[in-house]
C-alpha cells in the first residue's frame, strides 16, 4: 500500500493584537486538486505548518462515527485546537479513519468503498479565526468473493410428502360424442423449482441491493442441497446466485414426459394435473473475504427449496360426482 503526503503551502496570517500562534490563512490554496485515494493508494498523510487547528465536522458523511482521543478515550466532534484524536467513520460498505496524529499531520485512510462510485467527503477543519474544508475522495474497491459455505445438516427439514400443487386444468367436453376421446398431458411442462433465502434473525429483510453492493452484479454462485430418495440431502452440481432473495431454477423432472388421459362418450371432464412437493429448509453460513483489501464478512441466512416429483392426474366431473 502506498502512502501519500501532501503538503499544503501555508501563508501566515498577521493579526493585530493577536498572538503569532494563529490558524494559517488559505492553507488549501483556491482551486485545489481533490484528496484522491484508491485501492493502490488507500493512505494519505496532509501537513501543515501550524498546530493551532482541529476537526470540525465530517460534511457528506451520513453514517455513523465514533471519534476518540489520543489515548483512546470515546469522545465527540469537533475535536479542539491542538487536540490530537482519531475520527473513525464506518456503514456496511464503507470505512474510512481521519487521524489528527501529531500537531501538524493530517493522516486519512480506508479500508473499503463497496459504493459502486465514489464517495466524496469534506474534512471540515478550524480555529477561532477560520474554516477550511479539505475534500477527500474514495474511489471504490473491489468486491468480496465466497470462500466457503457451511449447512447446518443438525436442523435441516425435510417437510412430509404427500402435499400436491396444481399445475394445469383442461376442460374436456365429450357429451356430443358417441365414442370416448383421448388428449394428451404434459404433467411436469410448468414444473420448476423455487429457492428462497431469508434472513437467518426473525423479522429480518432480505436486502438484493446489499449484496450485489458486497459482492458486484455477478452474484457468487453457490452449491445448494439437493434430495435422494426423498429423503436424503446431497451437495452436487445444482448452484444458484446468493443474494437473490426468490430465484427460479430447472427442476430435476422430464419435461417432454407425455400422458394420455381417456374421456368417455357423453361426459365431460375437467382434467386436472398436480404435482407432489418435495420442500426443505436448512440454515447456512456463507464465509466471504476481499482479497485486496483483506476484510472478512460472514452472512447467516436460511435456504427454503420447493421442488416437485412425480404427479398425479384427476378427471374431475363437472356436475355433482367430483371425481372418477
Amino acid at each position: 500500500m502506498k502512502c501519500e503526503t501532501i503538503y499544503i503551502a501555508l501563508i501566515g496570517l498577521v493579526l493585530a493584537a493577536c498572538n503569532g500562534d494563529v490558524f494559517v490563512d488559505d492553507y488549501l490554496p483556491h482551486g485545489a486538486a481533490t484528496v484522491l485515494m484508491s485501492e493502490d493508494n488507500r493512505t494519505a498523510e496532509i501537513t501543515f505548518t501550524s498546530d493551532n487547528w482541529g476537526i470540525e465536522n465530517i460534511e457528506g458523511w451520513t453514517g455513523e462515527f465514533k471519534a476518540y482521543t489520543s489515548d483512546g478515550k470515546e469522545t465527540f466532534l469537533p475535536l479542539k485546537e491542538k487536540e490530537l484524536g482519531v475520527v473513525h467513520c464506518k456503514n456496511e460498505y464503507v470505512d474510512f479513519r481521519i487521524e489528527k496524529s501529531s500537531g501538524n499531520k493530517l493522516k486519512v485512510s480506508y479500508s473499503e468503498n463497496l459504493y459502486n462510485q465514489a464517495l466524496d467527503i469534506g474534512i471540515l477543519t478550524s480555529n477561532a479565526y477560520k474554516m477550511e474544508d479539505i475534500r477527500v475522495r474514495f474511489a471504490p474497491t473491489s468486491k468480496y468473493r465466497v470462500d466457503s459455505v457451511v449447512y447446518n445438516w443438525k436442523q435441516f427439514y425435510l417437510f412430509e410428502y404427500g402435499m400436491i400443487d396444481e399445475m394445469e386444468s383442461i376442460i374436456v367436453d365429450n357429451t356430443l360424442a358417441d365414442a370416448p376421446t383421448t388428449i394428451t398431458v404434459y404433467p411436469y411442462r410448468n414444473t420448476r423449482r423455487e429457492l428462497r433465502f431469508w434472513p437467518y434473525s426473525h423479522g429480518g429483510n432480505w436486502e438484493e441491493e446489499k449484496y450485489s453492493l458486497l459482492f458486484g452484479d455477478n452474484l457468487p454462485a453457490i452449491v445448494i442441497p439437493d434430495i435422494i430418495n426423498q429423503e436424503k440431502p446431497v451437495l452436487g452440481n445444482t448452484k444458484i446466485p446468493f443474494g437473490i432473495k426468490q430465484q427460479y431454477i430447472a427442476a430435476d423432472v422430464d419435461k417432454d414426459k407425455a400422458v394420455e388421459v381417456k374421456i368417455d362418450a357423453h361426459d365431460k371432464r375437467k382434467v386436472v394435473v398436480y404435482n407432489y412437493l418435495e420442500r426443505y429448509e436448512v440454515p447456512l453460513k456463507v464465509y466471504a473475504s476481499n482479497p485486496i483489501t483483506g476484510g472478512k464478512r460472514e452472512f447467516s441466512a436460511f435456504l427454503y427449496s420447493q421442488s416437485y416429483i412425480n404427479y398425479l392426474i384427476f378427471k374431475e366431473k363437472m356436475e355433482s360426482e367430483q371425481y372418477d
